[in-house]
């Protein structure tokens, strides 16, 4: 038996009455059919309404959630369509009496049934404001809209055009309001499908006998099954708030009603703080967040440059420091622990060392991440020499033995590796030190 529609009938009440078709349960979720109900069902690019069924007894909202005496309130998290029936997808009791719950949803019992309805209305304002949205960008760009989304912070359209100038994109935000100022009204029509009248839009095949069409005074004919406002003026304002490319197309994503005027009041209030930050009128704010910008270009510029001359100098001191005060004797690796080097940085020491001193150079920072480096100098093994300390020089396989001992992820060549590792490195310099002497054969 198909459910009497009341959301299409009624799209203004909140509350109704209705009888229960059945229910039934699968696995943690309870579905009730009602002959008739006013909760609209996902679908058409919309979301289904949400609310609370109410057995005899139960006003609504001031009993919801109490599992104790006659009366309950069961709140509805989603709806469906199924084959013509609307299911109510119900949360079960949390308090051990599913069985009571089905009992008290038998088929033929009375209940009541209410609906959230600033969910409602705010749906109803932003599909008003799709179909209108749409329209305006037909008759100025002519562009058809593709597909439609209404998320629970924005709404987007997908437009069947490659690009979409700012002068088009104002031109129909403007009609769209020039429509909700005029306060237009909203009727809904029904016609057979071979009486439908030229010039209605039609995205997608309806499989109903009869066809729905939404009709915005002279401006717009949609066949739709969402709910809608009674007149234009209801949808407050239309703003578009961006523009992204998407399957080829543009998407325009916007808002209408109460969700355009509280993403408005935001900025409003993110402009204002931002020209209170910076000392200055909310309309220079543009100009001087550019001139900002600049002088941190600038800055960031000078900062990698400074940089880079300091890691020469560490360079430097890292080569003077192995050819005099360096722990190896042999002389065959240079090793230097750093309180706090990020990954990028090792990498030049270990490798312009190694270059310039033909010497296995193991580099490390013990934070705030636990990183290290290992270069192994391309003439390596041509420069083993008979009494010196033999060193392993494949750098992966030393950082794979290094991972053993310490932990971290890593790998490389046989000439350059390195080792990270999310936390910083709790051994004490000592221990890492007798540690990497140990891998490098050494002690």
């Amino acid at each position: 038996m198909a459910t009497r529609r009341l959301y299409w009938e009624n799209p203004y009440d909140a509350e109704f009455s209705a009888r229960v078709v059945r229910t039934w349960r699968e696995g943690n979720e309870v579905f009730v059919v009602l002959d008739s109900t006013l909760f609209y069902p996902e679908g058409g690019g919309q979301p289904s309404d949400t609310g609370i069924i109410i057995v005899p007894g139960t006003e609504a909202g001031k009993n919801e959630g109490k599992t104790g005496g006659l009366s309950r309130g069961f709140p509805v998290s989603f709806v469906r369509e199924e084959d013509g029936e609307i299911v109510h997808v119900v949360n079960m009791p949390r308090d051990g009496s599913a069985g009571t719950f089905l009992t008290e949803f038998e088929a033929g019992s009375s209940v009541r049934g209410a609906i959230d309805w600033k969910r409602r209305f705010d749906h109803m304002q932003q599909h008003t404001g799709q179909h209108i949205l749409s329209r305006a960008f037909e008759k100025v760009a002519g562009a058809s809209t593709r597909g439609f989304h209404l998320g629970k912070d924005y709404v987007s359209i997908d437009l069947d055009v490659q690009v979409l100038g700012d002068d088009l994109i104002r031109q129909a935000e403007d009609l769209a309001n020039e429509v909700v100022f005029k306060d237009v009204p909203v009727e809904i029509v029904e016609r057979p499908w071979d009486e439908i009248p030229p010039g209605v839009r039609v995205r997608i095949p309806v499989e109903e006998p009869l066809v729905r069409i939404v009709q915005i005074g002279d401006f717009d004919a949609c066949a739709c099954g969402g709910t809608h406002v009674s007149s234009t003026g209801q949808v407050g304002i239309i703003k578009i708030n961006g523009i992204d490319r998407s399957h080829g197309g543009v998407r325009v994503i916007f808002r209408c009603g109460w969700r355009a005027l509280r993403d408005l009041a935001e900025k409003e209030r993110l402009l204002s703080e931002t020209a209170r930050i910076l000392s200055q009128g909310e309309s220079a704010v543009p100009g001087v967040v550019g001139s900002l910008l600049k002088k941190v270009s600038c800055l960031e510029k000078e900062i990698e440059k400074l940089k880079r001359d300091l890691l020469e100098l560490e360079i430097l001191k890292l080569m003077q420091e192995s050819g005099s005060t360096n722990e190896d004797p042999g002389k065959k690796a240079i090793i230097k622990i750093y309180p706090d080097k990020d990954q990028a940085e090792l990498r030049v020491i270990a490798r312009r060392v190694s270059d310039l001193t033909d010497k296995v150079t193991v580099v490390l920072s013990r934070g705030p991440r636990f990183g290290l480096v290992v270069a192994v100098p391309e003439a390596g093994e041509s420069e083993k020499v008979s009494g010196h300390l033999q060193v392993e020089e494949d750098a992966s396989a030393i950082v794979a033995k290094i991972s053993q001992k310490w932990g971290g992820r890593g790998g490389g060549s046989r000439h350059l590796a390195q080792l990270g590792s999310k936390d910083p490195l709790k051994a004490g310099d000592d221990e890492v030190l007798a540690g990497l002497r140990e891998i490098l054969g050494l002690s």
